[in-house]
């Protein structure tokens, strides 16, 4: 047991970095009477302490919400922008990577097998049934069936099975000792939905929603907007003492191109945003009328080769291309400063960073692997975005860059729908250019999301034996130098295969209106959008 909390503790070290400026979430326990609903949807007068009920926070939302089903979100991070404000997890992570209570009060480690979780008594979901023991095993076993195919199943594989030891407590029961199953909690797969949806299934999930969360759907529309207004049975409250959220409503519109995002946000047509470009943030940085927050997370801009692709089956080809990307040229006419090159899919803050690469700016190295490979006369290769910037742009001057070493890149541009199609159900693509999110609640999320061979979102299917084996290892392995040895050595495989060539790291700011006030987020940067009130 011992052993199971030590490591429980060295892991936020992965979560520590998220104290970026955001407030701290804090967790109410006492529930009070709470007031008649607000049917005026203007915000209310300022009460004691300064904060401001009611009201509707409008928002430009960046990257389309893929589903309203947490077990096939296709955009993690982004989509738990949304996804957080309905369901909640088990247990939470606040912004400095501690673990404290959810929908879980508190928890026990029997031993390292054995988890007995004790749940608040006070809490219902949106259709105004009972969170309780039934609900997590109902949630547990509706997540580890291999027919449903959770995005997170691989974070539960340690779950042999889920008991209900009465209404308020919980044992789940371990087929090995793990590491990291408490952390994993904090983020998707401890989410719980209401037994009433998951019987109806994914087809239904996927448009409907049924959690415990400050926000309940009031109107969904695919691909275009998400109204969200207050749970008026919601447990927590806020620094008024008074139930949450503050807000009556949010009202979230998709805005794919940053151009009219971020005009749209100096017209006042919405008060917050998220993703911004390089563009954006020079245009807003010395607007005094907006606040630009630099949130807990960073995009690592990664080109994924597909190993299955006849040419870029082969190892010297994908080595070639690490070889002709200046990525230091990139960072800089990319990011202009606010970035800079990276070498793999981690921070270098994080706690298994290593600075080892086999690769360096090497035209002439790229060549001469090309003619080892049977290609002296240079190959032509595919290489796909989703249309939005800076990915367009990315894609150009990697075309420019790579065209010295005899690689002639055919660019193509497409709506994120067929992107996601083409890497994670047909793939069919050869090179395709997308981001990745660090940090993430722990290194083998972080890892696995999108080069495990367990995941759906492994967009190059690379199934490197001896990579996985380790990126599995780490779950059993308690002392952190011995998971960071395994880590380093797992970097070392993986770009020596060349399965993913990393471009650059860009850390990510969100923007918001002076109306916006107590701008809170969770520990990885998701909004809290409970916790932000506006001003008169």
């Amino acid at each position: 047991m011992k052993k199971l909390l030590c490591i429980l503790l060295a892991l936020v070290m992965v979560l520590s970095m998220a104290a970026c400026g955001s407030k701290s979430e804090e967790t109410k326990t006492q529930a009070e009477e709470k007031p008649a609903a607000k049917e005026s949807t203007a915000a209310a007068p300022a009460e004691e302490g300064g904060i401001v009920r009611g009201g509707t926070l409008k928002v430009g939302k960046g990257i389309l919400l893929s589903t309203l089903d947490p077990t096939k979100v296709n955009a993690r991070d982004s989509d738990y922008d949304v996804i957080c404000q309905i369901y909640e997890t088990l247990v939470r992570a606040d912004s400095n990577g501690n673990l404290v209570s959810g929908l879980a009060e508190s928890w026990e480690v029997v031993d390292d097998t054995t988890i007995v979780f004790h749940l608040r008594t006070d809490v219902k979901f949106h259709d105004g049934t009972d969170f309780n023991a039934d609900a997590v095993k109902a949630n547990f076993d509706y997540f580890m069936n291999p027919d449903v195919g959770a995005i997170f199943a691989s974070e539960l594989k340690c779950v042999e099975s889920v008991e209900v030891v009465d209404p308020a407590t919980v044992q789940i029961n371990l087929n090995q000792p793990s590491s990291t199953f408490i952390t994993d909690l904090t983020n998707y797969s401890g989410l719980m939905i209401a037994p009433s949806a998951l019987s109806q299934g994914a087809g239904y999930l996927a448009s409907n929603a049924c959690g415990t969360g400050p926000f309940k759907v009031a109107e969904y529309v695919e691909g275009v907007s998400i109204a969200l207004e207050a749970n008026k049975d919601y447990y927590r409250n806020g620094e008024d003492g008074k139930p949450l959220p503050y807000l009556d409503r949010v009202e979230i519109s998709m805005i794919t191109d940053q151009t009219t995002k971020v005009n749209s946000l100096l017209a006042g047509d919405i008060q917050l945003t998220d993703y911004l470009t390089t563009t954006g943030i020079e245009q807003l940085e010395s607007n005094t009328n907006f606040t630009l927050q630099r949130i807990a997370t960073s995009d690592i801009y990664t080109l994924f080769c597909q190993i299955d692709d006849e040419i870029l089956s082969n190892q010297k080809v994908r080595q070639a291309l690490a070889y002709a990307i200046d990525r230091d040229a990139l960072a800089n006419v990319i990011t202009r400063g606010y970035g800079f090159a990276s070498n793999w899919a981690c921070d270098p803050g994080q706690w298994f960073y290593s600075n080892y690469t086999p690769y360096s700016f090497d035209v002439e190295k790229a060549k001469s692997l090309l003619a080892e490979a049977g290609y002296p006369d240079g190959v032509t290769l595919t290489m796909q975005c989703i249309s939005r910037e800076p990915d367009n742009t990315v894609m150009q001057v990697l075309q420019q860059q790579m065209a010295a070493a005899g690689i002639t890149l055919v660019l193509e541009s497409m709506e994120r729908t067929e992107w996601v199609s083409i890497w994670t159900t047909e793939h069919t693509g050869q090179l395709g250019l997308a981001k990745m999110t660090v940090p993430r609640v722990d290194a083998y999320v972080q890892l696995n999301t999108n080069m495990g061979a367990t995941s759906a979102n492994n967009y190059s299917t690379y199934k490197g034996e001896e990579f996985n084996s380790l990126l599995q290892s780490l779950s059993g392995i308690y002392d952190a130098e011995q998971q960071k040895e395994v880590l380093h050595k797992a970097q070392e495989i993986y770009l020596n295969d060349c399965a993913s060539i990393f471009l650059y790291q860009m850390p990510r700011h969100d923007a918001y209106a002076n109306s916006v006030q107590n701008f809170t987020t969770l520990a990885l940067g998701a909004w809290d959008l409970s916790q932000m009130w506006l001003a008169d």
